[in-house]
């Protein structure tokens, strides 16, 4: 995962940021391409969205930036009114959950499931696309292709106290062994730095104190959980009687075979009928390979 800042430089119109990112199974990369305004009105009269729209489309036709049905393009800005929030955005899921264009349009058209404001919000879109087109008027497919790979988001980091801002810091104390909102300052300096040069940011580049921090955290993690893996299989075992009545039945060719299994294997499944002793031959097992062997029951 990485983050490139000022991307005009490698040929990018949507350029605040380009973040990518790295399906864990396909190892498929994926790419955010981000613009971010503090203030823009989603109209086809607001000089500033018409801008971003024609930078995004110029992205959106650009195999070399941009590869549809990986890659997402996103509009990242402060407050909007609860129209635009509303009526946008409910847009973009529609254009993701259809079929094909028809399916979409058939949805904004359809009376008792949208509305004039929806109507008008689809007609913004496809005016600034025309224009960012050269003029030249968009298909159906075009439109409704570009919508499923646009997103709107908002933000809040300009306030001290704004949600985003707490959400990130919870995230942080959640991994990090130091004061989240310490974290948080050498982070931003790191980020506000590199945006200077237009850098790339990878997790390597970040402060040694933001990753040791993190990574100390990670260590403390693995080592509670382990320690509570260990006590739980304490508890397991330390609950197994050995003997019923007093009586304790010996079960040495068992024990035996037992043994030879564990010297052959790291795992041994021990299978039986219910009330055939499992359990009290597997804490004899345990309590004679204590000083001998680590043994971890499950």
């Amino acid at each position: 995962m990485k983050l490139k800042l000022q991307g005009s430089y490698a040929g990018f119109k949507t350029d605040d940021f380009i973040a990518y990112t790295k399906d864990p199974w396909s190892q498929n990369e994926a790419k955010l391409l981000a613009q971010i305004k503090r203030e823009i009105t989603i109209s086809e009269n607001d000089e500033t969205f018409t801008k971003v729209i024609a930078a995004a489309w110029s992205d959106f036709n650009d195999p070399t930036v941009f590869t549809p049905g990986f890659d997402a393009i996103a509009l990242i800005t402060g407050p909007l009114s609860a129209r635009d929030i509303n009526n946008t955005r409910t847009l973009f899921e529609w254009a993701r959950h259809s079929e094909n264009e028809s399916e979409l349009l058939d949805k904004v058209n359809a009376r008792h499931f949208s509305n004039a404001a929806k109507k008008a919000k689809l007609q913004t879109f496809r005016a600034t696309l025309t224009a960012a087109n050269g003029g030249n008027a968009i298909s159906d497919k075009q439109l409704w292709e570009f919508l499923k790979s646009y997103h709107l988001l908002g933000y809040d980091l300009d306030t001290e106290h704004g949600g985003t801002l707490s959400l990130l810091q919870s995230l942080i104390g959640q991994s990090s062994t130091q004061t989240p909102s310490a974290v948080w300052a050498q982070v931003v300096d790191a980020i506000q730095s590199a945006n200077q040069s237009a850098g790339t940011v990878i997790p390597e580049a970040l402060p040694r104190q933001v990753r040791d921090s993190f990574n100390s955290r990670q260590d403390f993690q693995w080592d509670s959980d382990l320690r509570r893996l260990k006590d739980h299989g304490l508890y397991i075992i330390n609950g197994i009687r050995t003997s019923i009545g007093g009586v304790h039945v010996n079960r040495g060719e068992l024990f035996a075979q037992l043994l030879d299994a564990s010297e052959g294997s790291s795992f041994v499944l021990v299978a039986g009928g219910r009330g055939s002793g499992k359990s009290s031959l597997v804490r004899e097992f345990v309590d004679y390979m204590n000083d001998r062997a680590k043994v971890q029951v499950r």
